[in-house]
């Protein structure tokens, strides 16, 4: 390959394996040592394939097409593929898509989709029509149930959830909630409304009042709202600054009177203490000597 082109994806390497070397005949199994590299080295490297369902989809279909793979190929692609979670959602989705397919006059339609995506290894023969079409029909299954199951379940009590900080602009978290939890992107047009509802009503208070008097803020763009919000969270830090600025001005002023009372107030001996500044009397400290002004001792016993 050139220095020019890019990097082949995993993707594509996994295709190029299953489009070469196989013939697709129904006589043909896939072989077994590439199915095992494909499952332990390269499908790992692909990362979640639900989470990538176009492209787990994709590579599927084109297995299918391509390769014919058996009734026991299909079992150990869904059990190498998918974890234990995984695979539970894609039978389940599978066989709820064959219940729409079941003939008229079926009346046990889960039955019915059970036999035709079974469990164990069923005794269909390939080489007769009805046999092929069985298989067939339990590997179309199979793709609907890779399909519908990588779609996430809607779980709107999970955004109910999540409220702002007070120190945060909880608009990403909030998004991140809505790609976990729902199958909504909150960046879609269409969603805006009922995003835009959710950042409003599970704001801070202050940033909440403050969007709630804004007319049609659930149709408003997003930038619009924390653009809105920012200037909240600054009004508030700087309110915030001026109180802490008065409280520390009280506690000083309180420290200031509390040293200019302690001047006239009486000593553990009896003895007035000279009030600061007072007329033509110099400020004595507590433990100064009014006659020799030496510390350590009272005038009733300096020793000179």
């Amino acid at each position: 390959m050139g220095s020019g082109q890019s990097k082949p994806t995993v993707l594509n390497c996994m295709l190029k394996i299953f489009e070469k070397g196989f013939n697709g005949d129904y006589g043909i199994k896939m072989n077994p040592r590439t199915l095992k590299k494909l499952c332990e080295v390269e499908w790992p490297a692909f990362g979640d394939p639900l989470r990538k369902s176009r492209q787990c989809y994709h590579l599927l279909e084109t297995i299918f097409q391509t390769q014919k793979p058996t009734w026991v190929d299909c079992k150990q692609l869904r059990f190498t593929f998918f974890n234990t979670e995984e695979r539970m959602r894609v039978v389940s989705e599978a066989r709820k898509w064959l219940q729409t397919q079941a003939p008229a006059g079926i009346l046990d339609t889960d039955r019915w989709a059970r036999e035709a995506f079974p469990d164990e290894e069923p005794d269909w023969s390939l080489n007769s029509e009805d046999g092929r079409a069985r298989l067939e029909r339990c590997r179309l299954a199979f793709l609907q149930g890779v399909r519908a199951g990588a779609k996430k379940p809607t779980n709107m009590a999970k955004i109910s959830e999540v409220f702002q900080k007070p120190d945060e602009t909880f608009y990403e978290r909030l998004c991140e909630a809505y790609r976990i939890y729902t199958p909504f992107n909150p960046e879609a047009l269409e969603n805006q409304t009922m995003v835009n509802a959710a950042f409003v009503g599970q704001a801070q208070p202050d940033i909440r009042r403050k969007l709630q008097k804004l007319e049609g803020f659930a149709g408003k763009n997003a930038t619009e709202l924390l653009e809105i919000a920012n200037k909240v969270f600054i009004t508030r830090d700087s309110v915030a600054r001026r109180e802490e600025e008065k409280r520390i001005q009280r506690r000083a002023n309180i420290i200031a009177a509390a040293f200019r009372g302690s001047g006239s107030q009486t000593d553990q001996k009896g003895n007035q203490e000279y009030r600061p500044g007072g007329k033509g009397k110099p400020s004595l400290r507590r433990d100064q000597c009014a006659y020799c002004k030496e510390t350590g001792h009272w005038k009733n016993e300096c020793p000179k």
